[in-house]
């Protein structure tokens, strides 16, 4: 009974030490929600307070209506969504190509691909700053959508490339015998078994591609092709913040990430955990 009685003190214990360190890891983000809620007088009032004394919904139909945020969130859904889709198509096809096939001088081209992923993206923005420009895609969502698939593309081929090692050879080899193509194997066989390496590398392109700024700040002029990251900075004012506001494009801007990771997050552990076992 005694012994009993231990370990029930144990776990409450431990329990309300995790959810005290989940709190306070999650302070910041329960303190944007709450500020989202204020009106402009409480969300800089000093001494704050936690609460909001008169919750309001205003923040969010003026982010919405009267700073275009909708436009710059079509903006950010299509460029991570088409990044996304980009990555995993050629990432896919070539991690699969690498893993499976003969290709001449294969470890020379996977450590060179491996090289540009270490280089910071920084080095790329003038050159592609001038390239863009000369084939007409500056000032375009386009041009992005190309840069920034040309960034995520070295993740998604070793993530893929990775993933496709582990799945048995003879799994192809008695769909080739069943009288499949190569093609084939790979669109039917290869890709329904790779689906968690595939939601690994999409959770990834994504979040890059939606948290972007560098790219997105200097590669777009035009204000109505603005992305959420680059529209929040711009909110930010010389001598003024109005921090309710802000935070509400903030919770805005965490919700599509929240809902696609939420989407596919049955596959994250065995993606990870796959693509990283053989290198």
């Amino acid at each position: 009974m005694i012994k009993r009685k231990k370990i029930i003190l144990k776990l409450t214990a431990t329990h309300l030490l995790l959810i005290i360190i989940c709190l306070l890891i999650n302070f910041p983000i329960l303190w944007m929600i709450a500020t989202s809620f204020k009106g402009s007088g409480e969300a800089l009032q000093f001494p704050p307070s936690f609460l909001p004394e008169k919750p309001t919904f205003d923040n969010y139909k003026f982010i919405w209506i009267n700073m275009k945020f909708s436009k710059y969130f079509a903006n950010s859904v299509y460029i991570s969504g088409m990044t996304v889709l980009l990555a995993l198509i050629i990432g896919t096809t070539a991690g699969y190509a690498f893993a499976r096939l003969y290709i001449r001088r294969k470890q020379q081209l996977l450590i060179s691909i491996l090289f540009f992923r270490m280089l910071p993206p920084i080095l790329f923005i003038i050159p592609l700053f001038f390239l863009l420009q000369k084939i007409g895609l500056f000032d375009r969502l386009e041009g992005v959508i190309l840069s920034l698939t040309t960034i995520a593309l070295p993740f998604a081929i070793w993530m893929m490339k990775n993933y496709f090692e582990t799945i048995p050879r003879e799994i192809g080899e008695a769909a080739t015998i069943d009288g499949c193509s190569k093609f084939q194997a790979f669109y039917r066989i290869m890709l329904p078994l790779a689906r968690p390496a595939i939601a690994a590398t999409a959770v990834f392109c994504f979040l890059s591609a939606w948290n972007e700024f560098m790219f997105a700040n200097t590669l777009i002029h035009s204000e109505t092709k603005r992305t959420l990251v680059v529209a929040l900075y711009a909110y930010v004012g010389e001598f003024l913040i109005e921090w309710n506001k802000l935070m509400s494009a903030s919770i805005l801007t965490m919700i599509p990430v929240i809902i696609f990771f939420f989407l596919i997050h049955k596959h994250l552990s065995s993606g990870f955990s796959g693509g990283s076992v053989k290198g």
